[in-house]
């Protein structure tokens, strides 16, 4: 079992690449969609456009790699290496399943929005006091 530190630290790097990931994924997605403006990656430098090129998958593989050279003499080491597998490769197999829920939802957004402010909270709601 990995030190409480490390899980900690391994749990953050993970959230991090599932993030990145998926937010690349989704504006990749949104590009193709003729009713979105597109614009450059660039465009969103320093952060998160960094972290949202081509390049994310091999930046999250070479951090796992620097991580797991740091952790060489301590078991720790292959607990950084399997983030290869739970936080690269299954981070792109979510986000490419997923990408397009995302749009749904915010496309339902303002109806929800709309549903909640025809709602008379006093009726529904039971006053504390």
């Amino acid at each position: 079992m990995a030190p409480t530190h490390l899980a900690s630290k391994l749990s953050k790097m993970r959230q991090d690449i599932y993030r990145f990931v998926y937010a690349k994924e989704k504006l990749q997605y949104a590009f193709k969609q003729t009713k979105l403006h597109r614009f450059d990656i660039e465009d969103l430098d320093p952060y998160p456009g960094l972290f949202m090129r081509k390049s994310v998958g091999r930046r999250a593989f070479s951090y796992i790699i620097l991580s797991a050279v740091k952790d060489i003499y301590r078991r720790e080491v292959f607990s950084n290496l399997a983030l290869i597998n739970e936080g690269i490769i299954k981070a792109k197999r979510y986000a490419r399943k997923n990408k397009a829920r995302w749009f749904g939802f915010q496309r339902l957004w303002p109806n929800f929005m709309q549903e909640i402010k025809e709602v008379e909270f006093e009726k529904v709601l039971t006053k504390i006091e």
